[in-house]
């Protein structure tokens, strides 16, 4: 679980935060796509002014904490808009067009941070529950770091895929399923990595982003 004090910012609600790629497609032997430069340029040179400033609460995993800690941030307004563009409905749609899955209709997500220490890591895990069908990982760390890499395993067959997921703003969406798991890597170096990730929904829950009252 995560405690953390609120911290607000004002995001300009009329900026572009998502670009769509309209040729992005699954690789649908693999089960994952990376898509360049998901967030725009303007949004991220908004979430690079405001990381190193924003509050960062030990977190855990919901379902299991021996799958590893992270840092996890505070739900500021500008993380809220950001939720909230990641639920409209044509780039809900446009997740549906290039994952082949018309059951897509909600996504939720979080900001971490990793650093270099013994802690911070994601061991193998799945996060089929909850009717969490697709994840993503996006990129959102200002300067150029070490390790933290995201590696995929299907498990009735052992083929493990590394994804080097460094570009700013850079994505990689992969499938929920059964015969796929996935772990973080530790981070190495001097630099943290920072990363939005998520999960895409077969039903509409409560989410995580709701007004701080």
């Amino acid at each position: 679980g995560v405690f953390c004090s609120p911290y607000d910012f004002a995001l300009d609600k009329n900026m572009s935060l998502i670009q769509y790629d309209p040729t992005a497609q699954y690789d649908y032997e693999k089960k994952f796509i990376l898509i360049k430069n998901f967030f725009s340029a303007r949004l991220l040179e908004v979430i690079t002014k405001q990381l190193e400033s924003m509050p960062f609460c030990l977190g855990d995993f919901e379902f299991s904490s021996d799958v590893g800690f992270y840092m996890q941030l505070s739900r500021p307004q500008f993380f809220r808009h950001i939720m909230e563009e990641l639920n409209d409905p044509a780039f809900l749609s446009f997740i549906r067009q290039i994952t082949g899955d018309p059951s897509v209709v909600q996504f939720d997500g979080r900001f971490y941070r990793m650093i270099n220490n013994t802690r911070d890591s994601f061991a193998w895990h799945q996060d089929n529950s909850l009717g969490r069908i697709h994840s993503i990982s996006v990129n959102v760390t200002p300067t150029h770091f070490e390790g933290g890499e995201l590696k995929i395993r299907k498990k009735s067959t052992g083929e493990e895929f590394t994804l080097h997921n460094t570009g700013p703003g850079d994505a990689i969406i992969f499938v929920v399923d059964e015969d796929y798991e996935h772990c973080v890597l530790p981070v190495k170096g001097h630099h943290p990595k920072y990363a939005m990730s998520g999960w895409f929904y077969n039903y509409v829950h409560e989410v995580s982003y709701k007004p701080i009252v």
